[in-house]
């Protein structure tokens, strides 16, 4: 094991290679997710109102996750949060892959 830093533990690295694209997939993922939080927002502005959109801001789209599940269907966007969560749940997942974690 190699220390990077005082107090941090840098798991070691079989392909060192393996971090750089599963943190590549991360982000990517991610960002897909940012852009479907907005698409999601978007709608709630226009149907539930300012107060639900401005809410949903507030709490960093937690609140716009779950609205969107609720009204998946009268908005006509199943696909779509069906899209979202598999992206919350790569971007989290590809974290967890050996070489890019850490432990500390």
């Amino acid at each position: 094991m190699t220390n990077a830093e005082p107090g941090l533990i840098l798991l070691e690295e079989r392909n060192p290679g393996a971090r750089g694209m599963f943190g590549m997939f991360s982000y990517l993922a991610g960002f897909g997710a940012f852009a479907c939080f907005i698409i999601v927002l978007i709608k709630q502005f226009e149907s539930a109102g300012v107060v639900h959109g401005v809410i949903g801001i507030i709490t960093c789209g937690i609140w716009t996750f779950i609205w969107g599940w609720i009204n998946s269907r009268e908005q006509g966007i199943t696909s779509l949060m069906l899209i979202w969560s598999v992206l919350v749940v790569a971007s989290g997942g590809f974290h967890l892959f050996p070489g890019s974690a850490y432990i500390g």
